[in-house]
């Protein structure tokens, strides 16, 4: 089993294989194309026709456009290394190579409009994902882009663009980024928002409705990030949410929002958890500004500590912290607060373009009110199987989806 995905819609499934690619319908359950070619990755645009397909070869360098309806290749892309993975909305197409670059295309004629320097991937995934709403938002851990965005680009070969994503002043500040996020607008070609979600490396991000869902390598906090945002307007943060998927640390393959984002299903090793994201009495937008009590909780990898913040509109006051038996979670008083440049930093770096300073990451816990981690209102444990890929599988996995997309999370 080389890729199994849902479209943006989870209208279908694809299913790709070293021995065959298959497309199933979701509601009726079905079997919709097959193809007994073996394929690398397979992708179904929402309920379109529009399919891509990454046939498996030695390089996997090829790229095929498809409408299946019709029967026709529209276009095939060859690339300079391996891709490594597809990311594919109505308007952008994004393609992420081994070498580290991401290419960027305008999907309404198939036209490259930028490639991203970022550090090789080797025989590691990739984690990052696009937005499916017409914002295209492009979010990728933030260690990716570091040595790039600091001139020390180690990819050559092919011309990319010679503007860096992030320019940075004090690259100190950031030598060791994990734990970071960077959001890219990939429709104005431009970082909007940096900010930090973890202590420890991100394994897996996702985004959808204008919610970042994201895990460390640790895998016992998920953290989910409300944006609001306007094309002429700064990204705001509105919300910030912690879910609980246990106490010790997991290997998260998988985070997936159901189609309304109301529920979001964490999958680990031979367990699915589901958390509810529904609004209730300690979780709440905010829209009281001046000073504001904050509630965070301190980072770390042994226990939770909580503490209470006095937020102001210029800087966040001191506190007296308590504890509490809760396992440790991230720090959110320095979550998405970079530390200020120092004076003498500032006096010398005074003719340095700094875009990541006027990044909008800071004002916004003055509007936030933040809860302790919820934790999953429904599990689900899988038995072991043999590797290998049949229809039964597939059909067991989507009734199984099905079942717990109706459970009443209320």
């Amino acid at each position: 089993m080389n890729n199994i995905r849902f479209n943006q819609d989870n209208s279908c499934m694809a299913v790709a294989s070293d021995t065959e690619s298959r497309i199933f319908n979701s509601e009726p359950f079905g079997e919709i194309y097959t193809n007994d070619s073996p394929v690398f990755l397979l992708k179904v645009l929402f309920s379109t026709s529009l399919t891509i397909i990454v046939p498996k070869e030695k390089d996997n360098r090829l790229l095929k456009i498809f409408n299946l309806k019709q029967n026709l290749k529209i276009c095939e892309l060859i690339f300079p290394s391996s891709i490594v993975e597809i990311k594919i909305n109505k308007k952008r197409l994004i393609v992420v190579l081994k070498i580290g670059q991401i290419y960027i295309y305008d999907l309404s004629y198939v036209k490259l409009i930028k490639i991203i320097e970022i550090e090789p991937l080797g025989s590691q995934p990739f984690v990052g994902d696009l937005s499916n709403d017409d914002h295209s938002l492009l979010v990728i851990p933030l260690k990716y882009v570091s040595t790039v965005m600091a001139g020390k680009s180690k990819n050559n070969g092919i011309f990319t663009d010679p503007e860096p994503l992030v320019k940075f002043n004090n690259f100190a500040e950031y030598k060791d980024p994990k734990g970071w996020v960077l959001v890219y607008d990939t429709i104005n070609l431009k970082s909007v928002l940096i900010m930090k979600c973890h202590s420890s490396s991100i394994r897996k991000i996702v985004i959808s409705d204008m919610i970042i869902a994201t895990a460390s390598s640790k895998g016992t906090i998920i953290r989910l990030f409300q944006l609001n945002f306007k094309q002429s307007e700064d990204i705001k943060l509105t919300r910030i949410l912690n879910l609980r998927r246990g106490h010790n640390s997991a290997h998260i393959h998988c985070l997936k929002f159901n189609t309304d984002c109301t529920i979001l299903a964490c999958g680990s090793e031979n367990t699915i958890h589901f958390f509810s994201l529904k609004y209730n009495e300690d979780i709440i937008d905010g829209h009281n500004y001046g000073t504001s009590t904050l509630k965070t909780y301190e980072a770390g990898d042994g226990d939770e500590h909580e503490t209470d913040y006095n937020i102001s509109q210029s800087s966040l006051l001191d506190a007296e912290s308590s504890k509490s038996s809760e396992d440790l979670n991230e720090n959110l008083a320095n979550l998405l607060i970079s530390k200020p440049i120092p004076n003498e930093i500032e006096e010398n770096d005074k003719d340095v373009d700094n875009s990541i300073k006027n990044l909008p990451y800071k004002d916004y816990f003055n509007n936030l009110v933040l809860s302790p981690p919820r934790r999953s209102f429904n599990i689900i444990r899988l038995k072991d199987h043999k590797p290998g890929f049949t229809y039964h599988y597939v059909k067991q996995f989507a009734e199984i989806i099905g079942q717990s997309s109706d459970h009443d999370t209320t």
